[in-house]
């Protein structure tokens, strides 16, 4: 039997043998931050790989190997301090709701279904409450590990087209929960339960009972992270 040898002189069959123990460790932290009803079309997960190759080359076969609801869309060498969360600046959500009761054969897996009027125009003023630097104590499911609690939001929208809203939000960061309880709070206000200014008062309370229920997972999309060097979505 020949042994196939690499251009650095290493066993193919040994750095297969490595490649597949790094594939295995990211899938797993891969599984670790997919949520199983969330959509995530820009996560990033970093890991470490004892040889050199090209990253386009490791993306492509990792792609080679992993489910089909998985999959690797750019990759690239960083510095060997970078962390895929603890360095992202901005990360940009996106929630859809679904307001019609025509089944959405093509959007209903990845959107939460209200059937009840909703005022958006409500829900927009609402959601203006929360650009700014705030204590997001109210609309997080508490963590005990989690004792800062202050994020920034820079921008929100909520956008209408036929049955369908997407409600976008972007900060340097997001609590447990956090969009999900900040959704189910703007559907109180749209439904006519909270006037916009309840938001402001929920965010003094710092209670997480003042606040809306957290809406189903359904509808939620991490869409971009923002890194120093680099923008994904």
């Amino acid at each position: 039997m020949t042994e196939q040898i690499t251009a650095d002189g290493k066993n193919r069959a040994t750095q297969e043998t490595q490649f597949k123990i790094s594939l295995k460790k990211y899938y797993s932290k891969c599984l670790a931050k997919k949520s199983k009803f969330m959509a995530q079309d820009a996560q990033t997960q970093e890991f470490m790989l004892t040889d050199r190759l090209p990253a386009e080359e490791i993306m492509d076969n990792i792609n080679k190997f992993l489910p089909g609801d998985i999959g690797i869309i750019s990759a690239w060498e960083a510095e060997p301090r970078f962390h895929s969360r603890l360095n992202a600046i901005k990360k940009t959500y996106r929630y859809k709701i679904l307001t019609g009761k025509i089944p959405a054969v093509f959007t209903e897996k990845y959107a939460f279904r209200h059937t009840d009027s909703l005022n958006i125009e409500l829900m927009r003023s609402a959601s203006e409450y929360l650009i700014g630097k705030h204590d997001f104590k109210s609309f997080t499911t508490a963590k005990p590990e989690v004792t800062d609690t202050v994020r920034t939001i820079y921008e929100t929208s909520l956008e209408k087209e036929d049955d369908l809203i997407r409600f976008r939000i972007t900060g340097n960061g997001f609590l447990y929960n956090m969009v999900r309880i900040i959704t189910g709070t703007l559907l109180e206000v749209g439904k006519g339960d909270y006037p916009p200014e309840k938001v402001k008062e929920i965010l003094a309370a710092k209670d997480r009972k003042m606040a809306g229920a957290t809406a189903r997972p359904e509808g939620l999309t991490l869409v971009q992270i923002r890194y120093p060097e680099w923008d994904f979505e």
